[in-house]
């Protein structure tokens, strides 16, 4: 397990760094038209994470997951393209709308349901 912060920050940016090498060569055009390379950029770090491989209790992982990763999906939202998505009809928008609120609602019940059994640490 890597616990020193610089090593978990180089050992992070390695793999975002071949990541997107590798988004870029012809040869792996059709995994990267499959799942895009943003995906793995935020998919291949929790693996690794999971795994024990950097230690998820350092203060830089701390830092990067409340304040990197916030800023990281603010700034992907940013480019989203809102005329083409309003022109794809109110049919497509409501859909939107009523399964986000679902997935709300959905959060909501299971908080009900399940709080009494995590107990105080429901947070987290």
């Amino acid at each position: 397990m890597i616990k020193n912060p610089l090593l978990i920050l180089i050992f992070l940016i390695g793999i975002e760094s071949l990541v997107l090498y590798l988004s870029k060569r012809p040869a792996w055009q059709k995994l990267f038209n499959i799942i895009p390379f943003i995906c793995w950029i935020f998919f291949l770090p929790m693996v690794v994470s999971s795994l024990g491989w950097i230690d998820p209790k350092s203060i830089l992982y701390k830092h990067i997951t409340d304040w990197l990763l916030p800023a990281s999906l603010a700034i992907i939202l940013m480019t989203v393209d809102l005329k083409t998505i309003f022109r794809l009809g109110p049919m497509a928008v409501g859909t939107f709308v009523i399964g986000s609120l679902s997935v709300g609602l959905g959060m909501v019940i299971a908080f009900k349901l399940f709080s009494p059994m995590v107990g105080t640490q429901y947070w987290s």
